[in-house]
């Protein structure tokens, strides 16, 4: 029995020195620091995952704040369990949404470049080849280009997300004029919203001033056509319609109050670059040829259109370009009235 006992107490022994033994690894490699140098922070295994897993990845994770959690707090980050693909076990991934990360569209243009800077670098390991890292480069080269150009970077920001969200759905290869156009979208999707929102406000006050309901007043409503209190006609700015010579809008810059001879500006009122100029009394498109006046004013072909001395007359919007509406159609644009 002794030597049973003997010979399990000399199994364990080994047993623990083998484990002790095992467990006292080679110390971690030291990097030279300077001061005042901020450390990289190794990429986790945990990102890879989450790529392998064709799961979306916010620019969060990225930034130094998010750095930092997945470096010092990952067992405290929440996790989530998902299929990678159909027919596979549930695994098992960090919440990209946990509340230790902050919120992609909270970022600040320098967090969001430091994180872009660090999605591009991480992607040229995160392949067995180099298409992400690639692509990637594109697509923030472009989107910095466009704030080194003075777009707003709330726009910026928010084209990002929508593209990148869009590409892990289904990869599509760079290409500059559907990021222009997509850029574009968004801008007037933006106008239009703070439009609506700024009626909205103006048909709340107009009601609180006007009091009781016209229902109640034995005042008759003005005719059609012309505005309670004063003596002549309203006159309507809808599109198509002829604006008063003393208050124009001019098919190059989509703004009111002077004409194409005396325009200066150099972008729409959205910050996109105007796509006319003016040369010998016509609006000209970047190849030199000029656009008709009266079929963006009118939208009406014939042979009123001006002026037809010239066989290469555009009958193309002057504020985006496209054969598919007039200029005063206001169809890329706001109307400025």
């Amino acid at each position: 029995m002794q030597t049973i006992l003997g010979k399990r107490t000399l199994d364990n022994e080994e047993s623990r020195e083998e484990r002790i033994k095992h467990l006292k690894m080679a110390s971690a490699p030291e990097i030279r620091r300077a001061p005042g140098q901020v450390l990289v922070l190794s990429h986790k295994t945990e990102l890879l995952e989450l790529e392998a897993a064709g799961m979306y990845m916010p620019l969060t994770l990225f930034t130094r704040t998010g750095e930092l959690v997945l470096a010092d707090h990952l067992d405290d980050v929440r996790t989530i369990r998902r299929n990678s693909k159909p027919g596979e076990k549930r695994n098992l991934y960090i919440d990209v949404n946990d509340k230790r990360f902050e919120r992609e569209l909270d970022l600040s243009q320098e967090a969001w470049t430091f994180a872009s800077d660090e999605m591009v670098e991480w992607a040229r390991d995160a392949k067995s080849d180099d298409r992400l890292h690639i692509r990637f480069g594109q697509h923030f080269g472009w989107l910095k280009y466009q704030l080194a150009d003075g777009r707003d970077f709330s726009l910026v920001r928010e084209l990002d997300i929508k593209l990148r969200k869009e590409y892990r759905r289904q990869p599509f290869e760079f290409l500059g004029d559907i990021y222009s156009e997509e850029l574009r979208n968004l801008s007037v999707k933006r106008l239009e919203l703070r439009m609506a929102a700024e009626m909205a406000l103006l048909r709340s006050q107009t009601t609180s001033l006007a009091g009781p309901s016209r229902s109640t007043f034995s005042e008759p409503l003005p005719s059609r056509g012309r505005a309670r209190g004063f003596g002549r006609p309203f006159q309507s700015f809808q599109s198509g319609q002829a604006r008063p010579p003393s208050d124009p809008v001019c098919l190059i810059c989509a703004r009111r109050g002077h004409r194409i001879d005396t325009c200066t500006f150099k972008t729409l009122p959205g910050g996109f670059p105007v796509k006319t100029r003016y040369v010998d009394g016509s609006p000209v498109e970047p190849n030199g040829k000029p656009c008709c006046i009266s079929w963006n004013t009118n939208g009406r072909e014939g042979t009123r259109c001006t002026p037809h001395r010239k066989s290469d007359m555009q009958h193309i919007c002057t504020f985006c370009l496209s054969p598919n509406h007039y200029a005063f159609s206001f169809t890329c644009q706001s109307n400025p009235s």
